[in-house]
């Protein structure tokens, strides 16, 4: 079990780093939108169609074909994308065994927290389902979604988001009751009932594999997902955020990271701020994807003023890092992984990440 859990926080781990790296390195992204992905199977990085290769015997994903789980559902493992390392047998290992694990943990979710009653890929933790633990799985589940049920596992926060008129409006429980859909803590006004604003990275990440942009209009509860998306944008506008513009209100359980030293009564994270910089950012790219300059002009001007600020009060050139804030506005300067979070939300300039990266990821000490 304990080799099991190291080869999923590894696999999760690689996710984040590939798309960090991504990030930092995407010097064709423009304001305006990602281009859609495209197939790159059949190319070399030079463009032109590789030559023929020698059948590899390697141990799939799964050799059988169709089987059932979950009491109906039907999945396909051998339709995965498959993987070969030839110098590295044991990253295909961490590979195949991920899916393995998410294959076992597909089930159905109750009529009173998502009327669909779809199948869903649980995190397996408690008979609850979180908003973290969904959406990092999520950004590697994709990947098979053509087997898995992706969406409908992000759909299931969206049927419990709170419609009112307001402040609560537009609040996404972090952690919901499987059996009742109830919000397992104390509403919104609790520091720890709210987790990161990242929806809509995760809908846009998905998008980049399905394509089809009608999957923002989709209406739940009367809402399409697109407006769920911005109310939660809102929601975290008119409740987290501070008098200096940055974000906080929540505490260790709320960001995700209980166990990280950085924490505090009434500081202002490094982490939420980036994070409601980079929901902006995505909000943008799903807007222009609609059709809707508008919006995506104005969420993009979002992400810029966001960014600026956090660069602003939360840089650190001493320790080449964004630091948290007290309350008052001093910086706590504790150094955490945290900060990295700058590269996967493009807050950081390309100096600034370069400091980053050099001083704080591949500082041993």
């Amino acid at each position: 079990m304990k080799r099991i859990l190291r080869l999923t926080a590894l696999a999760m781990a690689l996710s984040m780093l590939m798309t960090a790296v991504s990030c930092v390195n995407d010097s064709n992204t423009t304001e305006e939108g990602d281009a859609l992905m495209t197939d790159t199977a059949n190319t070399t990085m030079t463009g032109e169609p590789p030559e023929a290769l020698e059948t590899v015997a390697f141990e799939t994903v799964d050799n059988r074909k169709t089987e059932t789980v979950a009491g109906g559902y039907k999945i396909d493992m051998g339709d995965l994308v498959q993987v070969y390392f030839e110098e590295h047998p044991e990253w295909v290992e961490l590979y195949n065994k991920s899916w393995q694990l998410h294959k076992s943990k597909i089930q159905r979710i109750p009529a009173a927290t998502n009327p669909e009653t779809p199948y869903y890929v649980d995190e397996a933790f408690c008979e609850n389902i979180f908003v973290w633990d969904t959406i990092f799985m999520m950004l590697y589940d994709r990947y098979g979604m053509n087997q898995f049920p992706i969406l409908s596992s992000l759909e299931n926060f969206y049927y419990c988001q709170l419609d009112s008129k307001g402040l609560g409006n537009g609040y996404i429980p972090r952690e919901i009751i499987e059996k009742t859909g109830k919000d397992f803590w104390n509403g919104f006004t609790d520091p720890t009932s709210t987790n990161p604003p990242l929806f809509s990275w995760a809908e846009w990440s998905c998008y980049m594999i399905h394509g089809d942009v009608s999957r923002f209009s989709k209406e739940i509860n009367g809402k399409t997902i697109y407006q769920r998306l911005c109310d939660h944008y809102e929601f975290i506008e008119k409740n987290k955020k501070s008098k200096f513009g940055l974000y906080g209100k929540t505490n260790g359980l709320g960001t995700g990271l209980d166990d990280s030293p950085n924490q505090g009564s009434g500081q202002l994270y490094n982490s939420l701020s980036i994070q409601q910089a980079q929901n902006a950012y995505y909000l943008s790219l799903i807007a222009s994807a609609m059709g809707n300059k508008k919006d995506a002009d104005f969420y993009m001007s979002e992400h810029k003023r966001i960014s600026a600020l956090i660069n602003e009060n939360m840089w650190n050139e001493e320790n080449s890092m964004y630091s948290n804030l007290t309350a008052s506005g001093e910086q706590t300067n504790i150094s955490t992984p945290t900060s990295l979070w700058a590269l996967v939300g493009r807050v950081a300039t390309a100096e600034r990440a370069e400091k980053m990266i050099n001083n704080q990821a591949l500082n041993a000490d």
